[in-house]
């Protein structure tokens, strides 16, 4: 069977010729000679490549090869000339014979590769994502999500990751074009884009374990400080005019804006730990206020529940607002359905009322915790008050809950604010040295 170094003109050029000789098996004498239907030209670069030629002037590019499940050499077709390209064609050649070498056969390893493909056209990225949505973010049971933040890492799924990539396979998502959306993002709001990233690598990651299609996330070696820059630990708190400032301004922002503002001040707590509260969390003649895990901070198994004693102040508060029977809800602008969403269009009409330097919300944590340290208030039950999980060993030992003395925490801030903010009006309750002188009573 003839061999040479094929190219495109050869290929065009090639003829059968010759004749099939029949010989006599005993004798060896030609019987009859025949006119060639087909003949092999095979090629010198790849070793069992060629092209079939047949009399009536068709050509296939074939290998010849010891197919696994076979003891003898067999003849494949790889395409038709023309409909492949020769170039195409010697690279899938290629791609037989080292399957043949890993003991694959090519038929179903291109079955394999074409299924993989047809899944990945299948998996668009707002399926997947929607999916990752629902089954990681929120979980089985929507009353409790798995993750405390569900409803912003939804929203920003939505509107900064599917209306980019929709109905585009998840799997052909290049870590560059990711790349490129935080770097668009950081030039406006580098936080933000720190946020985005960090939820893209946990979409792409659970989809790699969900076997979407993927062979690997495309954001994994993506850091942060390199496209976004060095995260700046802030260091604001408000001073007593601010806080002042703040305090009536969230007075005059109504329900349930303002109370969520006041509760913050009061508290020391996150504000979707306070947005988010649940009547059932709460249990106002107990004086308690019970977060459960599933909405304190902390990864995996760590976060956990936090008790919030409630004071005068808080109870106040809370007593005053409006409960909806059978809406779990405390601060809610849909009638207990669903809980506020204090977002950026909310923080900027409370700027506009406050007018003081820039500030977040977080903020307000810091200066309840620097005000704690002002009222010297053990450096472990302000932390106690603040929820921090306890450094090192001491998150191992020391299971003390504080619960009194973050009471008496708390009562002491309590009574710092109304110093800064003012007076309130006469409510009735008794005052904190009533009550302190109560609680000793009770407890001797």
């Amino acid at each position: 069977m003839p061999s040479l170094t094929l190219n495109d003109r050869k290929v065009a050029s090639l003829k059968v010729t010759g004749v099939i000789e029949i010989k006599d098996k005993d004798t060896g004498k030609t019987l009859e000679t025949k006119p060639r239907t087909r003949q092999d030209y095979m090629d010198s670069v790849v070793p069992g490549f060629g092209v079939r030629v047949t009399n009536s002037g068709q050509r296939t590019y074939i290998l010849a090869a010891r197919f696994p499940g076979s003891k003898n050499y067999t003849r494949r077709e790889i395409g038709e000339v023309g409909a492949i390209d020769l170039k195409d064609a010697r690279a899938k050649a290629r791609g037989w014979i080292e399957a043949i070498g890993r003991g694959k056969d090519p038929a179903h390893e291109e079955e394999r590769i074409a299924r993989a493909e047809a899944k990945k056209r299948e998996n668009t990225f707002k399926s997947v994502a929607e999916s990752f949505i629902s089954e990681w973010v929120i979980g089985p049971n929507p009353e409790k999500p798995r993750q405390r933040k569900h409803a912003v890492v939804a929203r920003v799924i939505r509107k900064h990751l599917i209306e980019k990539w929709d109905k585009r396979p998840v799997a052909d998502i290049e870590r560059g074009e990711i790349v490129d959306l935080i770097k668009a993002k950081a030039k406006i709001t580098p936080a933000e884009a720190r946020n985005l990233l960090g939820i893209a690598k946990s979409l792409f990651s659970w989809a790699l374990d969900q076997n979407y299609g993927l062979d690997y996330s495309p954001c994994t070696d993506i850091k942060p400080g390199k496209i976004v820059g060095e995260k700046v630990s802030r260091d604001r708190a408000l001073d007593d005019d601010e806080l002042k400032a703040l305090w009536i301004a969230a007075g005059k922002m109504g329900n349930p804006v303002g109370p969520v503002y006041r509760v913050l001040i009061l508290s020391g707590l996150r504000l979707n730990e306070v947005a988010r509260a649940t009547w059932d969390e709460i249990n106002l003649p107990k004086r308690q206020w019970l977060i459960p895990a599933s909405r304190m901070k902390g990864k995996d198994t760590k976060a956990k529940p936090h008790l919030v004693p409630l004071t005068d102040q808080m109870i106040e508060i809370l007593g005053g607002l409006h409960r909806f029977p059978k809406k779990p809800y405390v601060f809610t602008t849909t009638q207990g359905k669903r809980p506020v969403s204090i977002g950026s269009k909310i923080k900027e009409e409370l700027d506009a009322k406050l007018k003081i330097k820039p500030w977040v919300n977080h903020d307000i944590r810091r200066t309840v915790r620097s005000n704690l340290a002002k009222l010297k208030i053990a450096e472990e039950v302000s932390e106690a008050v603040l929820a921090h999980v306890q450094p090192g060993i001491k998150a191992v030992y020391n299971v003390h809950k504080y619960q009194d003395e973050k009471l008496d925490a708390l009562e002491k801030w309590g009574a710092r604010v109304i110093e800064i903010v003012g007076p309130p009006e006469p409510t009735g309750t008794i005052s904190l040295s009533e009550r302190r002188a109560k609680r000793n009573a009770a407890r001797a």
